[in-house]
């Protein structure tokens, strides 16, 4: 996953944005689950409707101190596979040419 910056903190209660008291700085670098809810995207989800599963990592995955060398060296066969970059996520991801796909439209 990229990395995410945030404008707001997000709390299970109600509030403006930012929290009273805080020291965070505004805009911060995301937790994921700030943005995604990281246990629906974990969820085993039926193929025929919503394809296969995608493993993701968080942006900073590799730079934890608790990844060890040998796992990081694991990713070096994938230095030649291309990256998708996007400026903006709007409209990026609907308007499928497969009529069941595109009735599963996501945004």
């Amino acid at each position: 996953m990229p990395s995410l910056w945030c404008r707001f903190d997000r709390m299970w209660y109600g509030h403006n944005g930012k929290l009273d008291g805080t020291k965070t700085h505004q805009p911060f670098l995301c937790p994921l689950d700030h943005v995604f809810d990281i246990d629906q995207m974990l969820a085993e989800l039926d193929n025929l409707e919503f394809g296969p599963g995608i493993g993701f990592w968080a942006y900073s995955f590799l730079e934890n101190p608790l990844v060890t060398h040998e796992l990081i060296t694991t990713f070096d066969a994938y230095k030649d596979y291309k990256i998708l970059q996007f400026s903006t996520a709007e409209d990026a991801f609907g308007g499928f040419s497969d009529v069941v796909c595109n009735s599963h439209r996501i945004f």
